[in-house]
């Protein structure tokens, strides 16, 4: 594979390499000294923020949701890959109340080892409640950072994401346009081998993501605030990806006026199949 560097930095090409095909990045007591200190901080925040989850609950409506993605990843020559993910979300037990069918199909580039840039557009049905249901239209397009430490053992990044939301409602024939932002800082760090790369690896996952409404949030059953994610992935080769996901999620109920906040439990299955040309 030439220029390999394109596809290390981006989150699913450095998944895909094996690890001799990984160059290494330039290291010393300072970048060192960073890297611990940010996997400190992760952990760090997963306490505090479950422990502020916990007394939040108390006070909140507590819903249980279902996920299920599969994601096909196809590599365009070595500039690029393209990620298209399929997800069935539903409320636990209460499918008829609130289930979610997307598609996304998202076009990523790595113009340097640290910096990679994406875009696409997501798709999706909600039934919000039993006599509602939004079908969205969703151009997304953002930046992500990334970092590692020295023998590729941990990866850690930053992602932004802008999202065009465009809904329809099923009792209306207009367009309602939303703007919002996503930031998410995540971690994978390899539990069973030295290097995360390898094949046969078990790791730990780890993020936590905002989300920022620029205009007056959509008339939705969940109206994300943020989540915190943890779980466990396992790389069986350079071709499949398997991992299992709690994650904590702060929303409200945006389809009454004044509607009630919410902590979401979401369990989260994801199956990932990588495509070479």
């Amino acid at each position: 594979m030439e220029n390999n560097h394109r596809c290390w930095a981006g989150k699913n090409g450095l998944d895909a390499l094996k690890p001799n095909d990984i160059p290494k990045p330039e290291f010393n007591e300072s970048n060192n000294w960073m890297l611990i200190s940010i996997r400190r901080f992760f952990c760090l925040l997963v306490l505090v923020l479950g422990l502020h989850h916990h007394s939040l609950a108390q006070e909140r409506t507590v819903t249980q949701q279902l996920w299920l993605d599969f994601v096909a990843d196809f590599y365009v020559g070595d500039i690029g890959l393209l990620d298209v993910g399929l997800s069935f979300n539903q409320w636990a037990g209460k499918r008829n109340e609130w289930n979610e069918i997307m598609i996304t199909p998202i076009y990523e580039m790595y113009p340097s080892y640290r910096l990679d840039v994406f875009a696409g557009v997501l798709f999706s049905r909600v039934k919000q409640e039993p006599e509602l249901i939004t079908v969205e239209t969703r151009p997304i397009a953002g930046f992500r950072f990334n970092f590692s430490t020295q023998r590729n053992k941990a990866f850690i990044r930053y992602r932004f994401r802008y999202e065009w939301r465009h809904f329809q409602y099923n009792f209306t024939d207009s367009t309602e346009v939303y703007n919002r932002v996503r930031n998410r800082l995540e971690a994978n760090i390899s539990l069973t081998q030295e290097n995360y790369q390898k094949d046969d690896n078990l790791y730990l996952k780890v993020d936590f993501e905002i989300f920022t409404n620029l205009d007056s949030p959509p008339g939705e059953r969940f109206v994300n605030n943020s989540r915190t994610r943890l779980g466990l992935g396992y790389r069986l080769n350079e071709a499949w990806r398997f991992e299992a996901l709690y994650t904590l999620q702060l929303s409200q109920n945006n389809l009454e006026q004044d509607g009630p906040e919410s902590v979401d439990h979401i369990f989260r299955l994801l199956f990932k199949k990588y495509f070479f040309y």
